[in-house]
């Protein structure tokens, strides 16, 4: 069933985050590394914005959709939903103001085209949870690809006939967010009507919904705080140097876990609240076998082919920098969304969304602590170190916690059987001579692909009939 259900989910999981990557390496060739810099803050800035002013009403839909819309309460809680909504349109147009100018220096023009885009793309966030929730497939779909990739294309129309400059990067997004916004509101169940929010929801809110909206801030400050503190120490220029290795191994370890982590979720909520605590768990220890198997090649490979690799795709000024980065960034991006996707969903199981604000906390704290370490030993690669074992830190110490007392379960049988798979890759890999060219390059990766795929089937040879039965649809 998870392998199905992630199969129905893949084009919104692969095309969304694909473009995003795209977008990030393309970028550096048409913009300087000031401006570079300037683009990923607001996009940082959206992040956290999202977080304050809808995450947490996401959240709380996900886990409570079912009983939020049975029977007569389901139009009283659209209503209501569409007056948060309203009411968080102008709190975040209001954050743009007051953040954006604490971040950066924007011109006028500048904060004006990020608050369309940020309030813009944190509505259709939201509406796409709203519409995995409800098995709304095509919609969820609609929603997480039309800005990454038509607002992207369109971008690159805008800068052909106005310059290249982060406020042009941003009206493409934000144009084509603007369009299909009112289509998806609709289409993912929810209404233009406002009311008053009824006890019904506001309860749930209060007590699971705001330690998460507190736990998303932290949450961003563990994964962008890295950017503020590089531009207040090492200035605009080494921000955007930074920026390219950080965000694109941040970037290409989200987009691989999105593959697999949007059908999990709701499969495992929906088996905890039929009573089924068991196999919840279970469901939650599979989506994580799943997820490892995916991030443990794409580290490992990455090793293989730094060098060449950023040769080809990023600019040349940005080399040097994204080469020592691009490696770290990547480890940090996987221990996170093996903690994120997995680990702390036992939390959300089981409404412990307190324990989650504490740990969102300490890891932000440490994240800024220990770049601001880095960065005075070591420059911009020294702060990405610092908050790498941040990382990992926290997500020992959250694996271990859940475990022990929630009850979290680790395959670890299939886990070294991963780690069997991904080192014959490596192996394979490693006798390739990579001598500069782009298809000795890419034999490199096909071959891993295939190596790594082939020695999975051959480890877990129960995974051939459950893929033959999922794409039977």
């Amino acid at each position: 069933m998870l392998l199905r259900q992630t199969l129905l989910y893949l084009p919104a999981q692969l095309i969304g985050p694909f473009a995003l990557f795209v977008a990030a390496v393309v970028w550096t060739h048409l913009l300087p590394p000031g401006a570079y810099g300037t683009l990923m803050l607001v996009m940082a800035a959206q992040e956290l914005i999202f977080g304050f002013g809808l995450a947490w009403l996401s959240l709380t839909v996900l886990r409570y959709r079912d009983s939020f819309e049975r029977g007569e309460g389901a139009a009283r809680f659209r209503r209501a939903e569409a007056a948060m909504l309203y009411g968080s349109i102008l709190l975040q147009a209001l954050a743009v103001v007051v953040i954006l100018p604490f971040f950066d220096r924007p011109t006028p023009q500048l904060i004006g085209v990020a608050a369309v885009f940020i309030v813009s793309r944190s509505l259709l966030n939201h509406l796409a949870e709203r519409a995995r929730a409800g098995g709304e497939i095509m919609w969820y779909t609609i929603a997480q690809t039309s800005g990454p990739l038509v607002g992207f294309l369109l971008s690159l129309l805008l800068t052909k006939w106005f310059g290249a400059s982060p406020a042009v990067a941003l009206s493409g997004y934000a144009i084509v967010q603007m369009i299909v916004l009112p289509f998806v509101w609709l289409r993912a169940g929810a209404v233009f009507k406002p009311a008053m929010p009824t006890r019904e929801l506001v309860e749930p809110l209060k007590r699971y919904g705001m330690p998460l909206l507190l736990s998303s801030v932290g949450s961003w400050v563990a994964m962008n705080g890295i950017r503020l503190v590089v531009d207040k120490m090492q200035g605009e220029t080494a921000l955007g140097l930074m920026s390219v290795g950080w965000g694109l191994g941040q970037r290409l370890a989200s987009t691989v876990a999105m593959l697999v982590t949007a059908a999990a979720f709701p499969m495992a909520v929906k088996a905890f609240n039929a009573g089924d605590r068991d196999g919840a768990m279970d469901q939650l220890a599979q989506n994580g076998v799943l997820l490892i198997s995916l991030l443990a090649p794409t580290f490992a490979g990455l090793q293989l082919v730094d060098d060449e690799l950023v040769k080809f795709m990023i600019a040349q000024p940005y080399w040097r920098e994204t080469i020592a980065i691009l490696p770290l960034a990547v480890l940090s991006g996987v221990v996170r969304n093996v903690r994120v996707h997995y680990a702390d969903q036992v939390y959300l199981l089981y409404e412990k969304t307190n324990w989650l604000l504490v740990i969102t906390a300490t890891e932000a704290v440490a994240t800024l602590v220990g770049a601001a370490v880095g960065a005075s030993l070591n420059g911009v690669v020294g702060a990405v170190t610092g908050a790498l074992i941040a990382h990992i830190v926290t997500a020992i110490v959250v694996f271990a916690h859940g475990m022990m007392t929630l009850g979290l379960r680790i395959r670890w049988f299939d886990l070294a059987r991963i780690g069997v798979a991904t080192i014959a890759m490596s192996f394979v890999v490693s006798l390739v001579t990579m001598d500069g060219s782009l298809w000795r390059l890419v034999f490199a990766i096909a071959l891993g692909v295939a190596i790594y795929s082939a020695a999975l089937m051959a480890l877990f040879p129960e995974m051939i009939g459950k893929l033959r039965r999922a794409v039977a649809f």
